[in-house]
């Protein structure tokens, strides 16, 4: 048996080195057991890092609901209209038409669709963490391009592409991320 239990009660933890044998499982235990009897101040500041990750990278799933509902609030803002409208409004100013809001809103559900598809591949390919990682990375670069954008053609262009990182999110958040956040910790 591991001298774990006896550590004072201000320890926090200890990690035990893996090893083949009997004693793999009399180690394991007494890692239980001393995790068990860490107060919740004591595993806070211990585990802040995995905890922080947890939170930030959990923040993907709120932003994946707050954009994919932000793209359609666009089209009655008078600066964009102004700018991206093709057709004349009877009072004589510029909208956007029904047929291209139509089109940029289901542009975005099919980037989603194709990102739910690939993640699978990707996430085999390279696992939960980095799938994550790189979808936020492209999630990043891809806001750039609606918000350049000079012409309908390019925001569509722009919603399809960051659709792929929120049909990535909104696998990972409620599939596998939540499995490796739980072995993180």
């Amino acid at each position: 048996m591991s001298g774990l239990d006896d550590k004072a009660v201000d320890h926090v933890a200890e990690r035990v080195e893996s090893t083949t044998g009997h004693g793999v499982a009399d180690n394991t235990n007494a890692a239980i057991r001393n995790e068990h009897k860490m107060s919740v101040r004591q595993s806070l500041r211990f585990w802040w890092k995995a905890i922080v990750f947890s939170f930030v990278i959990s923040l993907a799933v709120v932003m994946e609901g707050y954009d994919t509902s932000l793209m359609n609030k666009f089209f009655a803002f008078e600066p964009f209209k102004n700018r991206f409208g093709d057709q004349e409004n009877p009072e004589g100013g510029r909208i956007v038409s029904s047929r291209w809001q139509t089109i940029i809103l289901n542009g975005t559900q099919v980037g989603c669709i194709l990102g739910l598809i690939i993640n699978g591949y990707i996430t085999e390919w390279i696992g939960y963490k980095k799938t994550m990682v790189v979808s936020m990375v492209v999630m990043t670069c891809a806001i750039f391009i609606p918000f350049f954008s000079t012409s309908l053609e390019m925001f569509l262009i722009g919603g399809i592409i960051q659709g792929l990182p929120w049909g990535v999110f909104q696998v990972s958040q409620h599939d596998g991320l939540s499995r490796w956040k739980s072995d993180l910790c």
